[in-house]
């Protein structure tokens, strides 16, 4: 059985009150059906693109509708959305994007240019809010003009809740930075996530090669003991290329 996710709740509301309130924003509110249908025209649009399941795209917004339709039509695409502090310095904001490898970008014309300077390559995708966007990236109006069908459902990744706690997120980034190591690879989009399948983690490079690294938890460092409790032996991820 499939999960039922964040963005089924909204294609629920929609179908149920599409006409009721689902946002205000400063610049605008939108009800459910039109949060639902703009928010499938950009799943379309970065699926056209080239993003998939796995792929992240981060978010480098203020508060607008905009943003929230970002977070839907990302996550209908199948992908993980990364939200950028958009009063970050730029090199921050760099140094997040180069670390979680993000193949895409939603953002304004005004905050990419103070960005740039910062970025040693932009991303394969980048969309703007704007009406109008340079050679090679997507505006609001190409969005808009997408189509508004339901995206095809890339399905998700499983995850693997280890002690009551969530270990996907943590685990991806030890396996990828083991394989990066072991394959001798340093690019942005040299590396692909395939699936986790319990403590296995699969990736795809761009050379067709299928790479794997195994994760499990070993000892870390004990906490001391405060206000009369025991001491408290913590645990940390390690992975292994397979």
């Amino acid at each position: 059985m499939r999960p039922f996710l964040l963005h089924h709740y909204l294609a629920r509301s929609a179908a149920r009150a599409p006409e009721r309130p689902a946002l205000v924003a400063p610049n605008g509110s939108l009800d459910y059906r039109q949060l639902d249908e703009l928010s499938n025209a950009l799943a379309n649009a970065l699926i056209a693109q080239g993003i998939s399941k796995g792929d992240r795209i981060g978010i480098d917004l203020e508060k607008c509708a905009e943003a929230v339709v970002a977070i839907y039509g990302i996550l209908k695409a199948g992908g993980t959305y990364v939200p950028l502090d958009p009063r970050a310095p730029a090199q921050r904001k760099a140094m997040i994007m180069s670390d979680c490898a993000m193949r895409g970008l939603i953002t304004s014309r005004e905050k990419l240019q103070g960005l740039q300077p910062a970025l040693a390559g932009r991303p394969p995708c980048v969309v703007l809010i704007d009406a109008a966007a340079p050679a090679g990236m997507l505006s609001w109006s190409d969005v808009a003009s997408a189509s508004r069908a339901i995206p095809t459902d890339p399905g998700t990744i499983e995850l693997d809740h280890y002690r009551g706690r969530t270990f996907y997120p943590a685990a991806v980034q030890a396996a990828e930075r083991a394989v990066r190591e072991a394959a001798g690879l340093s690019g942005v989009d040299d590396l692909k996530l395939l699936d986790v399948d319990r403590a296995r983690v699969r990736f795809r490079a761009t050379d067709g090669r299928e790479l794997a690294a195994v994760v499990e938890e070993v000892p870390g460092p004990t906490v001391p003991a405060s206000c009369g409790d025991e001491p408290v032996s913590q645990k940390r991820l390690a992975a292994t290329a397979a």
